[in-house]
């Protein structure tokens, strides 16, 4: 894989989430992906998974990240520049400071180490 020409790249999106607001937070972050997915050029698929941050876990703070494949680096970039600020606001103005998001963009492998046979 090493060298791959894949342009893929993954945009991360980390959640940290009052546990007051878990069910709401949850039904429209359904409907907050879904129209990322169906509305936003080179959004190709996404998965939201429950996150356990060793240390913390007894913090009464919930958990999530969304992993949005995008087709390159160029679309995520297109995203940034037009739509992620109404993208962005929609769940601030609906839950204010009873979230936090952190976000990381994995792109270009530096090395992919395959199993040994």
């Amino acid at each position: 894989m090493e060298g791959s020409s894949d342009k893929r790249v993954y945009y991360i999106v980390n959640l940290e989430i009052q546990k007051e607001i878990e069910e709401d937070f949850k039904q429209w972050l359904d409907a907050h992906v879904e129209e990322m997915i169906e509305q936003i050029d080179g959004f190709i698929s996404a998965e939201v998974q429950h996150v356990d941050l060793v240390g913390a876990e007894n913090d009464d703070l919930v958990r999530l990240a969304c992993r949005y494949t995008v087709r390159d680096y160029e679309a995520l970039k297109e995203y940034f520049e037009t739509g992620a600020k109404k993208m962005r606001g929609d769940g601030l103005k609906r839950f204010g400071d009873k979230f936090k998001a952190s976000r990381t963009i994995l792109h270009t492998p530096f090395k992919i180490f395959p199993k040994s046979e």
